[in-house]
């Protein structure tokens, strides 16, 4: 699970948290992998390019996949073409 941001921050807190979950869930190890930067985009783009082949999860706000195409004229992956949802939000959070 790649976190785009620096560890000890809310997305790292809750993606070890999810993490702890998912492994006793799956009966697998599920790694936190952080790589902040480029407000979340080095993180974000590893993901992107990584195989579609489930194993590599993105934990994220909405900054590199809303805000970063708008705001910067050029990011290296294309949010809509290059990343799948794999959860949402629960209802009472829409």
């Amino acid at each position: 699970m790649i976190v785009p941001y620096v560890a000890g921050g809310a997305a790292d807190i809750t993606a070890r948290t999810l993490s702890q979950k998912l492994s006793e869930s799956l009966g697998v190890s599920v790694v936190v992998d952080n790589r902040g930067g480029a407000n979340g985009g080095i993180g974000t783009d590893a993901v992107a390019k990584s195989a579609p082949d489930g194993y590599t999860l993105l934990l994220d706000a909405s900054g590199p996949v809303v805000v970063n195409p708008v705001l910067y004229s050029k990011v290296p992956y294309d949010p809509v073409k290059d990343l799948a949802p794999s959860a949402r939000p629960p209802r009472s959070c829409t």
